[in-house]
């Protein structure tokens, strides 16, 4: 089972967002969180240059427990 305690932690990191307070009222569902999350990691990590494309998404797959498809189908219907 994932832990959405990463979600809320990650977007805090790295985009200085907290959205404990809304996923606990109810107002933002965690998985939107994590889809908008996947999405914006996705293009930090490979715009960065460090990472090809595959390595983004195998890495997106492994720590937030998303299959590698629904990650694709998540960046491209965002282009």
């Amino acid at each position: 089972m994932f832990n959405h305690q990463r979600i809320i932690k990650d977007i805090l990191h790295h985009y200085k967002i907290d959205i404990s307070y809304f996923v606990a009222l109810g107002l933002l569902h965690i998985d939107d969180a994590k889809s908008w999350l996947i999405s914006k990691e996705y293009m930090r990590l490979y715009n960065g240059g460090e990472y090809s494309y595959k390595q983004v998404k195998a890495y997106l797959s492994d720590r937030y427990c998303v299959s590698i498809s629904s990650i694709e189908k998540l960046i491209y219907r965002n282009q």
